[in-house]
């Protein structure tokens, strides 16, 4: 047993038994089942140093609502060492798995503690004039039928036996409400699903900036900024048993926007005049992001940073100028649109966020995201305009997840 540092580990909340039966709880780094059946990393808090636990030296080891780990002497392949089987049944007759070297095993063990593999051997068997034919003996289906022989009702599901969780699962709890049916069963295959999606809403105020770039004149215009709210709702998608402080949150929000601006100067636009512009750009848009999250995995307070892309669909976004033109005395006033954005734009979004675990399953939370955002712009005949604009977004959300 010695203390050491990963680089690549994913802890969840879980707990070990000491030889002495002592429960210490903690935080378990997460492997696939042939890494979890050889060692047991594990610390007190997220801070703590890491403790190396190997087959033997503990009794065993669980993540919460999940896998169970049990220190078992067994033989394969001629060569006995301690191993962690994962726990999939507790009963008058136990089921364990291992996972090693690409293959599957299943023990069980009854009150007499002896631990059974059972076995499925490949067959090979040569044929004169029709070569070699392999197949798989089934005979853990015989070393079954031995075992609950005592309750002759299971010898149709022994014969028909899968050797795999479902199959041999089934047969075990079969066996015990037959035998004990008074005594309580426990299953300990994983019930943390592959997939998981937390929907939430929020409300939010953001205040984001406009430029144009490009363009001979409207380059020179300082557009002021905007200040708007925005309404919004996010579909979380995480996967606990690979990994429970990353997930992929995908965000829909709806806001408007209105900026305006001015410029004066003289021949702007080859008129041979003085020019007044008062440069007005508003529409109604939809952002749509996916981002890669990562949550701090304890206490109630969990800050998160993201990064991902960002999509704004524009309904009606124009640019539009009144202009006044003055030559010799006479003003010529001008009312028209002259640019319009793109219906989609794209662009990149990071945030910084806290979530707040509360009791019952509520969960508050805060974010600060900036966007940037770009598009290229069309022009009166709807032609693509060599100009582009830049938007830049800073937002505050404030939502909960329901």
């Amino acid at each position: 047993l010695f203390s050491e540092s990963f680089s690549q580990q994913n802890f969840h909340s879980g707990y070990i038994i000491t030889l002495s039966g002592d429960t210490i709880e903690g935080l378990i780094d997460f492997k696939n089942r042939s890494r979890n059946a050889t060692v047991c990393l594990f610390k007190e808090d997220f801070h703590n140093e890491i403790i190396t636990y190997y087959p033997g030296e503990i009794q065993s080891y669980r993540y919460y609502d999940d896998r169970y780990y049990v220190s078992k002497k067994v033989s394969l392949a001629d060569k006995t060492e301690w191993i962690f089987l994962e726990y999939l049944f507790d009963g008058i007759m136990s089921l364990f798995y291992l996972s090693k070297d690409g293959m599957d095993f299943y023990f069980v063990e009854k009150d007499d503690g002896v631990l059974h593999l059972l076995q499925n051997d490949e067959i090979e068997e040569y044929y004169k004039g029709w070569g070699s034919v392999t197949y798989e003996n089934k005979r853990f289906r015989g070393q079954l039928a031995y075992l609950v022989f005592d309750y002759p009702d299971l010898t149709k599901q022994v014969q028909t036996a899968k050797l795999n969780h479902e199959s041999l699962i089934s047969i075990a709890r079969n066996y015990h409400e037959y035998v004990c049916p008074d005594e309580d069963c426990f299953s300990y295959e994983s019930r943390i699903p592959f997939m998981r999606i937390r929907a939430a809403l929020y409300g939010g105020m953001s205040i984001s900036g406009i430029r144009i770039v490009g363009h001979h004149a409207y380059s020179l215009v300082d557009m002021d900024n905007s200040l708007n709210p925005s309404i919004g709702g996010i579909l979380e998608v995480f996967f606990p048993r690979m990994n429970q402080t990353v997930s992929v949150p995908i965000s829909f929000e709806f806001s408007r926007i209105f900026y305006h601006g001015s410029i004066q100067g003289s021949d702007l636009f080859f008129t041979l005049a003085a020019e007044y512009h008062d440069v007005i750009y508003k529409s109604a848009n939809l952002k749509r992001t996916i981002q890669l999250q990562y949550s701090y995995p304890t206490g109630i307070v969990r800050p998160t940073i993201s990064a991902g892309f960002i999509s704004m669909k524009n309904y009606s976004g124009e640019f539009r100028r009144i202009t006044d033109l003055e030559t010799e005395n006479t003003i010529y006033p001008i009312d028209d649109s002259f640019l319009y954005l793109k219906h989609l734009a794209a662009g990149g979004r990071v945030s910084l966020g806290t979530k707040f675990y509360m009791k019952g399953g509520m969960m508050p939370f805060v974010n600060f995201t900036y966007d940037y955002i770009g598009s290229k712009l069309l022009e009166e005949n709807l032609v693509q305009s060599k100009s582009k604009t830049r938007f830049h977004f800073l937002n505050l959300q404030v939502g909960i997840f329901l």
